[in-house]
């Protein structure tokens, strides 16, 4: 009885973590630098999009320090010149979004898409008004558009893909034990 109690914990635990490896496995896909023709895919907010999924359907699994943690780990990494920009960018999102969560997961996933694509947007806007702040400057806002089309195109794939490892998670923590 304790061995089957023992597997159920382990099988628990298997299932909480597919989706913080998911997230890291897309976090190390925008890292990672490739030829032109392809660049464009990996140009697409993956680390937007993970924290737009979740604060809207589980918001308990991405908790302010970790989006902010792992977003100023991303900064860090592409050697961004405003470390800390994505970070307070994506808590000030997630916050938004944990508002809104009750009228975005009643709705289909035409409007679910089009919420992201607004989040997208302001995120976008947001990094451009700041690196041209930073900058004295307006920057050409070429590559922010570009990331931001890239990302709308890229959502629904990047979506399924989520909401798969939505679905191996368990309902509560006493839904492996009811078996």
């Amino acid at each position: 009885m304790a061995e089957l109690a023992l597997l159920d914990r382990a099988e628990l635990f298997a299932r909480l973590c597919v989706p913080y490896v998911f997230m890291a496995f897309l976090l190390i896909i925008s890292l990672i630098s490739v030829p032109y023709p392809l660049a464009l895919l990996f140009d697409a907010p993956f680390l937007l999009m993970i924290v737009f999924y979740w604060s809207v359907f589980r918001p308990t699994l991405v908790p302010p320090l970790l989006v902010f943690a792992v977003a100023l780990a991303y900064d860090l990494l592409v050697g961004m010149t405003l470390p800390g920009l994505s970070a307070v960018l994506l808590l000030v999102l997630r916050l938004g979004l944990i508002d809104q969560r009750r009228y975005l997961m009643a709705q289909g996933f035409a409007l679910i898409w089009l919420a992201y694509a607004g989040v997208s947007l302001l995120y976008v806007f947001a990094q451009w008004s700041a690196f041209s702040l930073a900058n004295f400057q307006l920057l050409p806002y070429r590559d922010f558009v570009t990331a931001y089309i890239v990302g709308i195109v890229v959502f629904p794939f990047v979506y399924m893909l989520i909401h798969i490892t939505h679905k191996i998670l368990p309902s509560n923590k006493d839904s492996l034990r009811s078996r």
